[in-house]
């Protein structure tokens, strides 16, 4: 009985994933015990696994769809094609702009959740990176035919061996573009996504000599888990190609990020060479797993310096997933000491790795010729290793401190920098911060004398500032934390410029952190503080302008001082129009997202001033620029949280403008966009504090908006959502005024919408109902009131609304 080769149990596979659960047992007992065997137990442990073969009974002919329109986008033609569907070439279509694209439809996952599931998957995975040599997501939907779809940029080259062989590379050339292809795949393991299905088919370079990494369809979050150790995905069985799959990959045993490490080694060879280290296709199982647990292939007169290249491959293809590179980057790093003609890591790695399997076999006989050893240079060896150890601690010391110093450094500003844009991170941006203040807070007391590591400091404190509670940032809403860590980045500060006055790199951080802190103050209504925070940096940014007029960060930073003294209430409209000046003179020197943020910012404000001023045909005007420029910004990046956040102030503010003109409906058409917007942000992120206070305050105009057009019901099932969320803010930081005040406002709005309701009722019972709800909202409002006055923070139009509510809540039967 010969034993199955994996095309034979792939094809049975196949079958079986195509028919019901309760009919595979009858078309397993038709197929050879070997197959069977084999087949039965992929098919249960893939019960609790998301890894599965593309295709299926439901999958759909995606010809058919050329010409198209998916979105926004026309499909030109199908540039590839695999089990779920087919990508296409693909075009946009709606007359905004034109811009060629890659479109991945999967009409099979119409009709498997299985499908849609991994489908899904890999929009996610695709959402959290960002990197110049991975495929980038621009979009993602469902079309009107009900088809999942993914947009991605459009990468015109040619697999990464197809590329070399074409052009007859020499392996300088190859290696660095294998260095490339490192780089990508150690980010997409910092973002904690294992490929699984690295080949050269996968990696795309473009003319330009650029490789572009694409198709994480197969990709794997790590920690996603069924059965499996912590920190390992287990799959029954997992989408791969088997020439380039690790031997844990074959086995179907837990994958890690070393599984793609054993790929990246065998893609070395394949560019090296122009063969694989083997071939997998065809063979048995057992002949496949012999064939991957051995050692690869030497390159012989293949490459230049072949010894150390074969130790750098052989150490990426270890069998034991624990004895290969502990990461991409580890891997380049040893590729790049080849280049220089440095030793390379993978030399010392083999020595041990051959060492410890021969100590594993001969225990006792190295044991004792060891001992001998030991006893013949251990008097020699111990004079001259003490007379060196303390100058080695000291180097080792000062290399560790570096190193925690560099990783302090890129966890503070660079990660959480990547990861505040992605939905879902806020418990994980709370981690972080908790352990980065730990870590500074240590720092501090051995930080005297050092300004540079201090400027460091600060600037570490005034980033954990802005994700405690930073004004317009998705933070943690701890208003309280931010401004403590502003304030130890204040004191840090001014030491050191006390010390040494022209500090340039201590005078723009004390300018930026005087920004940060001001508007922190800003929603606290600690008014003359702030403006005193901001007019102090103002004054610094003037100076520094004198000197060294025209400087792009130098422009930015006083535009946002400007604009800052404008929400403070200061010189609004001046100040506002001064900062518009500078962001649109900054921007069209240096264009760049961020800018084009501010630009729409200014005029969003300046909109909204100039309509409380009755300026309504200028203010309009305003709104609609500032709508205009951030729907761009949401167009061009789907996955852009901050865009759409500030898109939906722009709804906000354009529902406020028709509501104080009279039109009604379009007010609510723009309010219930903005909610839209901000309840997806909220949903994706529910940790985010900051949205969430958005979120109540969206609620609570469509609650005024009903009400006003005489829909109390719709406009209580608003205001209850305002007091529900309201309230678990205020739970979690009682020293939030704003949150207090949307409180305040949402009971209130519903006691007096159901007070509306018990008036409309035709029965005794239902009049009743709608008046306790009401008395019940009145005291929740009046107590809630009550704290907030105790700030000095209310406003007249909270002491109106409190004032009718108060008035109604007297025949109210409290106490009892």
């Amino acid at each position: 009985m010969s034993n199955p080769t994996w095309d034979e149990v792939e094809r049975a596979m196949a079958d079986a994933l195509e028919l019901a659960e309760e009919e595979q047992p009858a078309y397993l007992a038709r197929q050879r015990p070997e197959i069977r065997a084999e087949v039965e137990s992929l098919l249960a442990a893939s019960r609790c696994s998301s890894g599965f073969l593309e295709g299926g009974p439901g999958a759909r002919d995606p010809g058919r769809l050329l010409g198209r329109r998916i979105g926004p986008y026309k499909l030109l033609e199908e540039i590839g094609r695999g089990g779920m569907g087919a990508v296409y070439r693909a075009e946009r279509d709606d007359g905004r702009f034109s811009k060629q694209v890659a479109v991945k439809l999967a009409p099979a996952a119409v009709d498997s959740p299985e499908m849609m599931r991994r489908f899904t998957a890999e929009q996610q995975i695709l959402a959290t990176l960002e990197h110049p040599h991975i495929t980038r997501l621009l979009d993602a939907g469902i079309s009107s035919e009900g088809l999942p779809y993914i947009v991605m940029e459009q990468v015109d080259g040619v697999p990464v061996d197809e590329y070399c062989r074409a052009r007859t590379l020499p392996e300088a050339d190859r290696l660095r573009l294998f260095r490339d292809i490192c780089s990508a795949v150690h980010y997409a393991h910092q973002h904690l996504v294992v490929h699984r299905d690295l080949k050269p088919a996968n990696i795309l370079v473009t003319a330009e000599g650029t490789p572009k990494l694409l198709d994480f369809g197969v990709a794997k979050m790590l920690g996603v888990l069924c059965d499996g150790p912590r920190g390992q995905t287990r799959t029954a069985w997992n989408p791969m190609t088997p020439d380039y799959a690790s031997p844990e990959q074959l086995r179907g045993a837990g994958i890690t990020t070393a599984s793609d490490i054993y790929s990246l080694g065998v893609l070395l060879y394949q560019l090296l060479t122009g063969e694989r280290p083997y071939e997998i296709t065809g063979k048995s199982i057992e002949d496949a797993m012999r064939a991957v647990e051995g050692p690869p292939p030497k390159l012989g007169g293949r490459a230049q310096h072949p010894a150390d290249l074969d130790a750098i491959i052989a150490k990426a293809m270890r069998a034991e997933p624990q004895e290969r590179y502990a990461s991409a980057e580890e891997l380049s790093a040893d590729i790049g000491r080849h280049v220089a003609g440095l030793p390379v890591l993978a030399h010392r790695g083999s020595f041990r790795y051959v060492a410890r399997k021969f100590v594993g076999r001969h225990r006792f006989g190295v044991a004792t010729a060891m001992l001998l050893v030991l006893l013949v240079v251990a008097g020699v060896a111990g004079i001259i290793r003490q007379s060196r150890i303390a100058e080695r601690e000291r180097a080792r010391a000062q290399r560790r401190f570096g190193d925690v110093r560099q990783l302090a450094n890129y966890v503070l500003f660079d990660l959480n920098g990547e990861i505040s844009v992605v939905p879902g991170t806020t418990a994980l941006r709370k981690r972080m911060v908790t352990r980065a203040l730990g870590y500074l807070d240590s720092l501090a007391r051995e930080s005297d004398g050092d300004a540079s590591l201090q400027v460091e400091m600060a600037a570490g404190y005034a980033r954990i500032g802005d994700v405690q509670g930073g004004l317009g940032l998705p933070n943690l809403g701890d208003t309280a934390g931010a401004l403590a860590s502003y304030g130890k980045a204040n004191q840090i500060l001014r030491q050191i410029l006390a010390r040494d006055p022209a500090l340039q790199d201590a005078q723009r951080s004390l300018a930026r952190l005087l920004l940060s802190m001001g508007g922190a103050r800003q929603p606290l209504r600690n008014g003359d503080e702030a403006v005193a925070n901001v007019r102090e940096a103002l004054a610094m940014l003037e100076m520094w302008s004198a000197r060294a007029p025209g400087v792009a960060e130098l422009m930015d930073l006083m535009g946002d001082a400007h604009a800052r003294l404008g929400d403070l209430g200061i010189d609004q409209r001046a100040e506002r129009l001064k900062s518009l000046e500078m962001y649109q003179a900054v921007f069209d020197a240096h264009p760049s997202n961020e800018r084009l943020a501010r630009v729409a910012d200014v005029h969003r404000a300046l909109g909204a001033e100039m309509e409380a001023e009755g300026d309504v045909v200028n203010s309009i005007e305003h709104l609609r620029k500032a709508r205009e420029i951030d729907e761009q910004r949401v167009a061009a990046n789907a996955l852009d949280r901050s865009a759409k956040m500030v898109l939906s102030f722009d709804y906000g503010y354009l529902g406020r403008w028709h509501s104080h003109q009279g039109n009604l409906a379009e007010a609510l058409a723009n309010d219930r966009r903005a909610v839209e917007i901000r309840r997806g942000l909220s949903e994706a992120d529910p940790q985010d504090a900051a949205m969430r206070r958005l979120l109540a305050f969206g609620y609570l105009r469509l609650g005024q908006v009903l009400s006003r057009m005489g829909e109390p019901g719709a406009a209580v099932d608003n205001y209850h959502r305002v007091t529900h969320i309201s309230e678990d803010l205020v739970k979690a930081n009682p020293a939030d005024p704003a949150s207090r005040d949307y409180l305040v406002q949402g009971s209130a709005g519903e006691g007096l919408a159901e007070a509306d309701l018990a008036r409309r009722a035709g029965g005794a019972q239902g009049r009743s109902e709608h008046r306790r709800r009401a008395c019940s909202s009145y005291r929740r409002a009046l107590d809630s009131y009550a704290e907030h006055a105790k700030t000095g923070g209310t406003s007249s139009e909270e002491r109106e609304l409190i004032g009718r509510a108060a008035k109604d809540a007297a025949s109210c039967p409290f106490g009892k």
